[in-house]
């Protein structure tokens, strides 16, 4: 599956290579070193403006959130087909006015992982040869052959070689023709201006989402402490990997020109979306509010479980109201159960019922559509027998022109047939 994209990525890099050693003479070590900046280049100028779809995909629903929540509460507690088909129209036509596109998220993703997985596992492959850095022919990775191969192991930047790495073992560096210390004086600088524009990138990013968090969301809630979390562990893990893992000196620059480009992206887009979609002070106060309510919600949880805590010391204070203490606590906690599982049970109900709606929505919809195609089947057969016949579809006649049929559910309620009433009976003679 990797191999699939190393491929392309091996392609475009020995394209640059070519053109830039062969073809204008460039020294050896510096055409590689440019042709890992420019394909960099290459990736992230394909992948911008799908970075910029995305975000503003993501400011458009931030946007929109208030409208939303709006009719979500207007139609709550509505469970025909009516109302929710009225909703959902009014919801589709309220994100199609704003051109609103929920898959744009998923595009820069699609695109920028295979790059990076078919970029990071070609230079690891080149920098670490199965066949080992002595041998004078190498296997090939992808496109590039065994000459190629050989001509970026000889590369080297500022006397480093591009396939040297710190915690290589002496020998190893003896046959490169370096040393740990010139290996580290030139890895370690790269890697920390590369973790500090991580870092940036992270802070940015973070600040977008928690100043338009969705507080209703408990996914949003939790994604953005894990996005906090990431601001810690990323540097700790790439600091290990370069000082401790086998990361090349190639890749290690490649993470420089990579993280460089992300935050200078990210800041001009950032400026750019905020001065054209800039976001008003109705969706700050209607966030503030909801952030408010989340906030109420904690701290009445809160109040609750230090008054739990308060009346259980109490009743190993004072025993001799040990019991009524205890009875006091077991009504407060069944009385909050009860009403926790009646509004989930009431959430349920509702979400039972309009399930059910949908459900019915779908099948109309389906039963529609296949009548739609029997009508065009039928007119499409009546058009060749026509044409079999030598005459136009305006020469038909009118009689063979049959409306379409009106739609009827097939899961309509029979009606109740009406029980015939019951003869007099004659009056007796008595």
């Amino acid at each position: 599956m990797v191999d699939l994209f190393v491929y392309p990525v091996s392609g475009v890099l020995k394209l640059w290579h070519l053109l830039l050693h062969n073809a204008l003479g460039i020294d050896n070590s510096l055409s590689w070193i440019l042709s890992m900046i420019g394909l960099v280049i290459v990736v992230r100028s394909l992948i911008a403006p799908t970075s910029l779809m995305q975000l503003k995909s993501v400011r458009i629903n931030v946007l929109l959130r208030p409208e939303l929540r709006a009719l979500a509460e207007e139609y709550r507690e509505k469970t025909d087909k009516e109302s929710l088909a009225e909703y959902d129209k009014r919801v589709k036509d309220l994100r199609t006015e704003h051109n609103y596109n929920a898959w744009a998220g998923c595009i820069p993703v699609l695109i920028q992982f295979p790059a990076f997985i078919g970029l990071y596992q070609v230079l690891l492959r080149m920098a670490r040869p199965r066949d080992g850095l002595e041998t004078a022919q190498h296997n090939s990775i992808g496109l590039l052959n065994s000459s190629e191969i050989s001509s970026f192991l000889q590369g080297h930047v500022n006397g480093v070689p591009l396939p040297a790495y710190i915690s290589m073992t002496p020998e190893q560096h003896a046959m490169l023709g370096t040393t740990r210390e010139a290996v580290y004086h030139m890895v370690f600088p790269l890697a920390i201006t590369a973790i500090c524009f991580t870092v940036f990138n992270l802070g940015l990013s973070l600040f977008r989402n928690i100043t338009t968090l969705d507080w209703d969301s408990k996914v949003a809630r939790v994604m953005s402490v894990v996005s906090g979390s990431f601001i810690i562990f990323i540097p700790l893990m790439l600091s290990r990997a370069a000082l401790h893992g086998p990361v090349p000196v190639a890749i290690v620059m490649y993470w420089f020109a990579n993280n460089l480009w992300t935050l200078a992206q990210n800041l001009i887009i950032h400026i750019y979306i905020a001065r054209t979609m800039p976001v008003t002070p109705e969706i700050r106060s209607h966030i503030r509010s909801r952030r408010h309510h989340y906030r109420d919600e904690r701290r009445e949880h809160r109040h609750y479980k230090r008054w739990l805590r308060r009346q259980r010391l109490k009743s190993w204070v004072l025993l001799h109201k040990h019991r009524q203490i205890r009875a006091e606590i077991r009504a407060a906690k069944q009385e909050k159960k009860d009403t926790k599982l009646a509004k989930k049970a009431e959430r349920k109900e509702l979400k039972r019922q309009k399930s059910a709606s949908r459900k019915l929505m779908q099948k109309e919809q389906r039963e529609r559509a296949q009548i739609q195609r029997r009508q065009k089947l039928i007119e499409k057969q009546k058009k060749k027998q026509l044409e079999q016949q030598g005459k136009s579809p305006e020469q038909a006649p009118e009689a063979s022109e049959s409306p379409e049929p009106e739609y009827q559910p097939k899961h309509q309620a029979p009606e109740r047939p009406e029980t015939p009433e019951a003869p007099e009976a004659p009056e007796s003679e008595d």
